[in-house]
């Protein structure tokens, strides 16, 4: 680090940028060590101030002294009214709930675990937040509160706390106590409630997905002044000032790091196996390039992005800490005639090998390997790969890297190859409702459902075999806001989805809204009409057969 120090400043070689490049980079650090320590100090003082001078103030100035002891208790009173006093750590503890909560739900989840239902349906007609989620959900309020009324006798308090605690379990967000969950407990905890969400040809497992959608989008990033707020460890901060500039590299590159920094990177979701193998293969000592290998659709490029964001919020990996990730522009750099090209290449070469902290990423790199034979990108990479000092990330597909990239033998022996599956149907789901959540803040952006969400997940798995999840559920969900946005009432439900799914894949709605479980049912009836010589019993033992089959196959 000291060595770093003494980097010429700006690139430009020669002892007066090293001695140039030591004094401003000393600065920074003294006058960020003052902020940081300045910081803490007014922080102490400010608190020893507060606790002692209550007593001078009620010696010499004592209604001034009670006026800011009211003020205080009043301050922490309303933490008590109005907010959570903690989060729930086990949701199966129903004691953990009372202290998740504002006064107002602590109050109305005891008085619903001592078996008092008095009022509780007129609460949840004068409630926004549950009108709202009976949208996100697409129950239709009347419908509900009619059965809530019909079954209110049949209220139980055991069986309202356990399916409470049930659902508090089964959902990921789940930390605090809401009302919607106390909405959506009273309405499962009666026994014909699936008999009821059939009416809306929903189940309690979708409505038990909106809950948590409705949770997910209400969850407020921490703040610096929260209680749950984590300092996050060193490594995410740009340095790039310690280790030399990249002219160069930036004018032909986009750091990703830079951006993530800037809140423009998505939060990487699920890849845990893939990203172990990523941190593991940039952590060997040689040969440390990746090369993520995928159907087109898959998330490869949406991957390394996700890793950008992770370093930026800091990382305590070694692999990680302090490195920017840049993306190389191959059009724009080899653009130009050759020697303009060989010249920029070499530049960008020694940059990355000075800096010590770059990881390039190379896109769709096979494109690189198909030139090779007058590719002065390829030349001047493949004798770097075996360097420590040099790491590089590309992304490519099976059929590509077979073509390409295998034939080159010592080109493909630089890299270690990671698969990247196809993301399933929870990974999606999740991908789509970041998407929402970062989108809704915009004003003519749609009340999106969670049935909607998950719609555009199946239906596009089955239908949909060009490209793979979760880029074609998206590209369905993103035609689906797009086509809300042109609908007064700006929401996108199940059927505004079938519509936009008709018009995309060529399939008449009517196709479908066909219940497959109907179709195997009668298909006994239906072959006993065309099958000739079969048994007495034929009929319903394909019915059965098929109903195993589709049952485990699902």
């Amino acid at each position: 680090m000291v060595k770093s120090l003494f980097k010429p400043l700006f690139g430009f070689p020669g002892i007066f940028s090293r001695i140039n490049g030591f004094v401003i980079r000393s600065i920074s650090i003294v006058l960020s060590i003052i902020i940081v320590f300045g910081g803490v100090i007014i922080g102490i003082l400010g608190y020893v101030a507060v606790i002692a001078g209550i007593p001078y103030l009620l010696v010499n100035y004592f209604w001034i002294g009670i006026s800011a002891i009211l003020l205080l208790v009043s301050y922490r009173a309303c933490f008590y009214l109005f907010l959570p006093l903690n989060l729930i750590k086990n949701p199966f503890v129903i004691d953990e709930y009372y202290g998740a909560c504002n006064l107002e739900l602590r109050i109305l989840l005891n008085k619903l675990e001592n078996g008092n239902f008095n009022g509780l349906i007129e609460k949840f007609k004068k409630t926004e937040g549950i009108t709202s989620f009976m949208q996100i959900s697409e129950i239709t309020p009347d419908a509900v509160f009619n059965y809530l009324k019909q079954n209110q006798n049949n209220s139980n308090s055991k069986l309202f706390i356990e399916k409470l605690l049930s659902i508090n379990s089964q959902i990921k967000h789940n930390s605090l106590v809401t009302l919607e969950l106390v909405f959506v407990s009273y309405i499962l905890h009666f026994v014909d409630s699936d008999e009821f969400l059939n009416k809306f040809e929903i189940n309690s497992l979708d409505i038990i997905g909106s809950l948590d959608y409705a949770n997910f989008l209400s969850v407020k990033p921490v703040t610096l002044w929260s209680d749950e707020y984590n300092l996050p460890p060193a490594g995410g901060i740009d340095k790039s000032w310690a280790v030399g500039y990249t002219r160069n590299l930036n004018k032909f590159g986009t750091d990703l790091t830079k951006l993530a920094l800037k809140g423009l990177m998505p939060k990487l979701i699920g890849r845990q196996k893939v990203k172990d193998e990523f941190i593991n293969i940039l952590s060997k000592s040689s040969k440390n390039n990746v090369l993520l290998v995928g159907q087109p659709g898959c998330g490869k490029t949406t991957f390394v992005h996700g890793m950008a964001r992770e370093i930026a919020l800091g990382t305590k990996i070694d692999a990680l800490r302090f490195k920017r990730i840049i993306s190389l522009d191959k059009a724009a750099l080899q653009s130009g005639t050759i020697g303009e090209v060989n010249l920029r290449i070499s530049n960008i070469v020694k940059e990355i090998l000075a800096s010590g902290n770059i990881i390039l990423f190379i896109d769709e790199i096979h494109t690189v390997a198909d030139s090779s034979a007058n590719s002065p990108l390829y030349n001047a990479l493949e004798p770097y790969l075996a360097s420590d000092k040099f790491q590089l990330v590309g992304t490519t597909n099976s059929r590509d890297y077979e073509k390409y990239i295998a034939p080159m033998a010592s080109f493909a022996s630089g890299f270690d190859i990671v698969d990247i599956l196809e993301s399933t149907d929870q990974e999606t789901i999740e991908i789509i409702q970041e998407l929402v959540k970062k989108e809704r803040s915009v004003k003519s952006y749609p009340l999106v459902t969670f049935l909607a969400i998950s719609l555009s997940v199946s239906l596009s798995k089955k239908y949909l075999h060009r490209s793979v999840l979760p880029n074609k559920a998206v590209e369905l969900f993103m035609q689906g806001v797009s086509k809300a946005k042109l609908v007064e009432n700006l929401i996108l439900d199940r059927k505004l989805l079938k519509d936009v799914f008709s018009e995309v894949a060529s399939i008449p709605t009517s196709a479908l809204n066909v219940d497959e479980r109907n179709i195997l049912k009668m298909l006994g009836e239906t072959l006993h009409k065309s099958v000739i010589c079969q048994g007495p019993h034929f009929s319903d033992t394909v019915s059965i057969n098929f109903l195993t089959f589709y049952k485990f196959n699902r």
